[in-house]
């Protein structure tokens, strides 16, 4: 099993989350891991 792993710092450059918007997210494993950083 292949995990692909992504974070949600991956969005917060602008450059970044418009590529991803446009270009989607490629698969690249089997499950998807999506870690999302909260400040508390």
């Amino acid at each position: 099993m292949r995990i692909q792993y992504l974070s949600d710092l991956h969005m917060e450059f602008a450059e970044s989350s418009r590529h991803i918007k446009h270009s989607g997210l490629p698969v690249t494993g089997d499950v998807l891991y999506w870690l999302e950083a909260r400040s508390v």
